[in-house]
């Protein structure tokens, strides 16, 4: 349809929670679960062969660079934001996905811990009652409960031509 879209800013992958998501996801408790989405479930067996001095992080960073891992964050991010826009419900500026929890953002985008990640940086915060909040959603996007029903072509063809 074609109110079906998100708007995604081009400054994006500079805005300093992006940056602290991927800092968070590489570093911090998230790095387990997005380490083995990015090199497989493998990577984080003990037994490795050939055998490595290097720690998991050390191994990631070595084989994807830096810029793939911000791609695959934003990738991730905005199924998430896809889905906040699909189902959330809107209250004031923010956005409430009613009974979720961060395990639900992590299984939207495919990647244990992105919900605490998104946590973490600020752009999730735990609601009452098992909920997500989207803070100032509304600021970038329109959820599908604000959208109308998409008009037909007709109706759009006879809008046009009252206008002009």
């Amino acid at each position: 349809m074609a109110g079906d879209w998100i708007q995604m800013r081009a400054e994006l992958t500079t805005h300093p929670r992006f940056l602290a998501l991927c800092r968070e996801l590489i570093s911090g408790d998230a790095s387990d679960g997005f380490l083995s989405y990015v090199l497989g479930e493998d990577i984080l067996e003990k037994g490795v062969y050939p055998p490595s001095n290097e720690t998991v992080t050390e191994r990631a960073l070595r084989v994807v660079t830096e810029q793939a891992l911000r791609d695959v964050t934003l990738s991730l991010l905005l199924r998430v934001w896809c889905a906040a826009n699909a189902h959330g419900k809107v209250d004031g500026a923010d956005v409430v996905m009613p009974q979720m929890g961060p395990e639900d953002v992590d299984a939207i985008a495919g990647c244990k811990g992105f919900g605490c990640a998104m946590i973490a940086v600020g752009w999730i915060q735990k609601g009452c009652r098992n909920s997500l909040v989207f803070p100032n959603f509304l600021e970038y996007n329109q959820p599908a409960s604000l959208r109308g029903i998409p008009l037909t072509n007709a109706e759009r063809q006879a809008r046009h031509r009252t206008e002009h």
